[in-house]
């Protein structure tokens, strides 16, 4: 007696396609690029005209750490002018 033969179905999925990217696409992308690129090196330049920055003619020594300085805030503006 022969033997039928079995066959087994085998499915296979189809991969999509990719779409092909259109220039107006490419060209957005490339503006927010150079957007995200130099808005840190923008905002780094000193815009001031005289080319001079604000800076305090005060000197002032590093600023004591304590808790009433903390919480009356006037450690955090005498902190800031000595870092600056």
């Amino acid at each position: 007696m022969p033997e039928k033969s079995k066959k087994k179905n085998i499915k296979t999925v189809a991969t999509p396609k990719a779409k092909p990217v259109s220039p107006l696409h490419k060209i957005l992308w490339g503006i927010i690029l150079i957007i995200l690129f130099f808005t840190p090196i923008y905002l780094s330049k000193d815009r001031s005209k005289d080319g001079k920055r604000n800076v305090k003619n005060e000197k002032s020594g590093k600023p004591v750490f304590s808790t009433a300085s903390w919480f009356n805030a006037s450690y955090q503006r005498k902190l800031e002018d000595y870092l600056h």
